[in-house]
């Protein structure tokens, strides 16, 4: 079923693919290919929606995609982690009382002084980059975002946050 080119015959129905063929039409992570001496990436249908529509904010998106996100995808909470895509061991796990989690909500500008609370020689190298890092962060006017913010509701970002 696969054309000359490397991807798939356009004459023949998805349902007459092989399994190989379904599974790398639906799935498939970008790959690079040369096709007539050109360089090209392949990417499957279920990534390249992922990235292209859901991966970004919905009230950033152009009329006609989103109503195309609304009447095919749900976003919700995931319940089991309460939207933090972390497990239950990170989640359980508290440094000056509070979780990976707990920091991650908080602005940058409370992380900061938090940080610095922490008395632990065996990390303080690491600290001290974070801290740098974050500090940063505040001296360009960043400083009211938190660590959990989807990056796709970041100006002129892309990312991976909004969940599905």
């Amino acid at each position: 079923m696969y054309a000359e080119s490397g991807y798939f015959d356009k004459d023949t129905p998805i349902r007459d693919f092989t399994e190989q063929e379904r599974a790398d039409f639906l799935y498939r992570e970008p790959t690079k290919q040369k096709i007539a001496g050109i360089n090209m990436t392949y990417e499957g249908l279920v990534p390249r929606v992922r990235r292209s529509m859901l991966q970004k904010d919905r009230e950033a998106m152009q009329p006609h995609i989103r109503a195309f996100v609304d009447r095919a995808v749900t976003f919700t909470t995931c319940l089991a982690c309460g939207g933090t895509r972390l497990n239950d061991i990170a989640r359980s796990s508290k440094i000056g009382g509070n979780s990976i989690a707990d920091v991650c909500s908080m602005q940058i500008t409370d992380v900061v002084p938090w940080l610095r609370a922490i008395d632990d020689p065996g990390v303080a190298p690491l600290l001290d980059g974070l801290r740098d890092l974050l500090e940063s962060f505040v001296e360009i006017g960043l400083g009211y975002l938190s660590l959990d913010r989807p990056t796709g509701t970041l100006s002129g970002e892309r990312g991976s946050g909004s969940r599905w």
